[in-house]
């Protein structure tokens, strides 16, 4: 719909904000919310249309995600980082439309990228990240995560984020895959340069 904003809450703080601002806002305003309960993630914030949150910085790799997945993708980055090393930005796209467009581009200089989200992998918020790193030029390795495009038996939502892979099991093993395919084309050069 022309002019609409969305935004997706990750949690109480962002949610109150986010009803505050709807008070005042003259626009049409979609909110998602997911149905779970959620770790507190932030104290005080500010929230505008088109804002977004590096909740955790990284420059190995990056988890674009909103919602509820923010809380997973928190805790994917830290373990990664306790187990390997590596460092993984958590940025939280509370606003999907309109998106922060910089904060997008910032993220796909990490070189390794998923975008993770509580909807259908077409049309959400994968969709609309992707084509704002595409259209920009930065090189980098993308995968979209989310539910693909077809009807989702009822079932607990833990079960169905472990399924699709949007937990934080599925995250650690999503960017790790991605990560160790840097790590062995790297290697397949390196080698080939000796012969």
């Amino acid at each position: 719909i022309p002019d609409m904003t969305v935004f997706e809450i990750s949690d109480s703080e962002q949610a109150k904000q986010i009803l505050e601002l709807s008070l005042t806002y003259n626009k049409p305003l979609y909110i998602r919310c997911g149905v779970e309960a959620v770790e507190d993630i932030y104290k005080k914030i500010s929230v505008k249309p088109g804002g977004s949150f590096t909740v955790i910085e990284g420059e190995d790799g990056a988890f674009i995600c909103s919602g509820v997945i923010v809380q997973y993708a928190i805790e994917a980055a830290k373990k990664i980082k306790f187990e390997t090393g590596k460092s993984i930005r958590v940025l939280d796209m509370y606003s999907i439309k309109p998106i922060d467009k910089n904060a997008l581009k910032n993220a796909a200089q990490t070189g390794n990228v998923i975008i993770a989200q509580d909807h259908n992998i077409i049309g959400g918020l994968g969709s609309i990240a992707a084509t704002v790193i595409a259209e920009s030029g930065i090189k980098t390795n993308l995968k979209i995560l989310g539910i693909n495009d077809k009807f989702v038996p009822m079932a607990h939502a833990n079960y169905l984020y472990n399924k699709f892979s949007i937990d934080t099991e599925g995250l650690i093993a999503e960017m790790k895959t991605m990560l160790q395919k840097v790590t062995d084309r790297k290697s397949t050069r390196l080698n080939s340069s000796h012969v």
